[in-house]
């Protein structure tokens, strides 16, 4: 099954998705995955891999592909998996065509994303959709509020779903994006056509 990650980072979804890794035994529930073989000396299970595949991933950051190209290319992944492009302008230009393949893969199964958390976690100063940073990590340089910064990406990951339409797609991050001011009644309103379900945040 073909996964298209977003804001990829080094990996770890992916990673997750994909399986083949090991993991301490002491955190693997034996009664819910009792198949999942153990290395002798017990402190260590292997997860097996999985049917996931990973055929795109993105980030703004150089060094995240680094690291990415580095750990999955020993999987077997070609490095051109790989694009450090900002989601906004890869959307641009995937509506610029009349064919999204020439920009995102055919066939995609699964969307994931772990959209920037820093505009609406408890731990930040929650700007959210008034964030001063830019789609590209660079600061505003007018400080104007802009549906292409930082605290807009989530929206840009659901074009991306829109032009992919995929089976499934999981988005991760915090809590705060639906405790932030008037987030619901935006998303509720007319900016999402998705049902988001939220995971335990990270930040």
């Amino acid at each position: 099954m073909k996964v298209l990650s977003l804001f990829s980072g080094c990996g770890g979804m992916d990673l997750g998705f994909e399986g083949g890794f090991k993991v301490k035994a002491c955190c693997v529930n034996r009664d819910v995955h009792p198949d999942w073989e153990t290395i002798d000396d017990g402190e260590w299970t292997v997860l097996p891999k999985t049917k996931f595949k990973t055929v795109f991933a993105n980030d703004i950051r150089k060094d995240a592909r680094t690291a990415w190209v580095n750990y999955f290319s020993r999987r077997g992944a070609s490095p051109d998996v790989y694009k450090v492009r900002s989601i906004v302008d890869l959307v641009k230009e995937a509506k610029s065509f009349v064919n999204v393949g020439n920009v995102f893969p055919d066939g995609i199964d699964v969307v994931t994303g772990g959209f920037p958390c820093q505009d609406f976690s408890v731990a930040g100063k929650r700007l959210g959709f008034d964030s001063v940073t830019g789609h590209d990590g660079e600061k505003v340089s007018d400080g104007s509020p802009s549906i292409e910064n930082r605290g807009h990406l989530y929206m840009w990951m659901r074009d991306v779903i829109s032009l992919t339409l995929p089976k499934v797609f999981v988005a991760e991050n915090v809590k705060g994006l639906v405790s932030l001011a008037d987030a619901k009644q935006i998303d509720n309103r007319k900016r999402f056509s998705f049902h988001w379900r939220w995971r335990i945040p990270c930040c």
